[in-house]
């Protein structure tokens, strides 16, 4: 195997700028909404706390994840808020050209899932983590017609 596909792939994540820009936009639609809507302005001043309240929390779920390491054989670490978590990749898993959802099962049988734009990896890593996903899922096919 080729030193750059080696394990550990090492995943520093930074925060994703298009995914901010679409929280932006979702949710300025929706305080919009509320303050066009004819209802009393008591009750706009609460929607628009409420869509506040789920921005900040969206923010924060979206950068959680400060780093992901991929060791042989399935195993990861995730780093999230100043601790790491042991886990392991699922089937559920899904990658594209722009986006790769990555789904995980704990150590304590925790399901964590990771969402991965375009633009938080460095393009290469980026590429380098889509082929590594994209073999994983031909090994698990693969096993699956010899099970059978």
């Amino acid at each position: 195997m080729l030193k750059e596909y080696a394990s550990p792939l090492t995943l520093e994540l930074k925060p994703s700028v298009a995914l901010n820009a679409f929280l932006w936009l979702i949710h300025a639609l929706a305080t919009s909404a509320v303050l066009l809507a004819q209802i009393h302005w008591a009750v706009q001043i609460i929607f628009v706390a409420l869509i506040i309240i789920y921005f900040n929390e969206q923010k924060r779920a979206v950068s959680r994840y400060q780093k992901l390491i991929w060791f042989d054989d399935n195993h990861w670490h995730i780093y999230a808020d100043g601790q790491y978590t042991e886990a392991c990749l699922t089937p559920m898993s899904f990658h594209s050209s722009w986006l790769v959802i990555l789904v995980f099962k704990t150590a304590s049988g925790k399901t964590v899932n990771a969402l991965l734009l375009y633009d938080v990896l460095d393009a290469d890593v980026f590429r380098r983590l889509k082929v590594r996903l994209t073999i994983l899922n031909l090994k698990d096919l693969l096993n699956q017609s010899l099970d059978e």
